[in-house]
């Protein structure tokens, strides 16, 4: 008859503690890593030293005012002012999103079931200020409210807005002027096709390559 022989509790005293003090620099590490202030180690401050830049809070702030002036040449009653004023913080506060096209949809809504006549001026400042809301929409979306955005950053897609608004308001122009002829929808859709070819023939290529133009 075999007798087994009892298990000595003195051998699991060490491997319980070894144990417990790798859980315990674990547990201390972690808390290093997510409270840095708690640390022994002092390290030194960092300065990041930038370009000229404008905060993002202000970048959007520009944003919002520059839907709020459309806004002010098309909107009209409580409910409409409701609706755009909604749509504009939703801009403010997530931009480069879906809130930029639908506040677009809205206000050309809006400009078809506005009966009054419009101002001379309207239309030359949709087109100017539109475009430029949703350019810097989309560059203050890729930035957190306490970000900083360099002015170079802002440099190049400005440069092509100016470049785009000089054709645009020529062609708001021309398309002005063409209303008041009296011309019918044959003659328009000539002149429109005359003046997209000339884009493309004479405007296009001196542009080049987006990689070379942005290199």
């Amino acid at each position: 008859m075999s007798v087994t022989a009892p298990r000595s509790v003195g051998g699991r005293a060490p491997a319980l503690s070894s144990r417990l003090r790798r859980v315990w620099r674990r547990i201390r590490s972690w808390l290093l890593a997510y409270l840095p202030e708690r640390a022994k180690v002092r390290r030194p401050p960092l300065r990041i030293d930038t370009a000229a830049a404008v905060p993002s809070a202000v970048l959007r702030l520009v944003i919002a005012l520059l839907g709020l002036a459309c806004a002010s040449v098309i909107v009209i009653g409580v409910p409409s002012w409701v609706v755009v004023f909604a749509l504009l913080i939703g801009l403010a506060c997530f931009p480069g999103t879906v809130i930029g096209g639908a506040l677009v949809m809205t206000l050309g809504l809006l400009m078809m079931f506005d009966p009054a006549p419009a101002a001379a001026w309207r239309t030359p400042l949709l087109v100017a200020g539109l475009p430029l809301m949703m350019q810097l929409a989309a560059i203050a979306g890729q930035a957190s409210w306490i970000a900083k955005v360099e002015l170079r950053v802002l440099a190049l897609p400005l440069r092509r807005y100016l470049v785009i608004q000089l054709f645009a308001q020529l062609l708001a122009l021309a398309g002005g002027m063409v209303a008041g002829l009296g011309y019918v929808l044959p003659q328009v859709m000539a002149l429109a096709a005359v003046a997209v070819l000339a884009l493309v023939v004479f405007w296009l290529p001196s542009l080049g390559s987006a990689r070379r133009r942005d290199g």
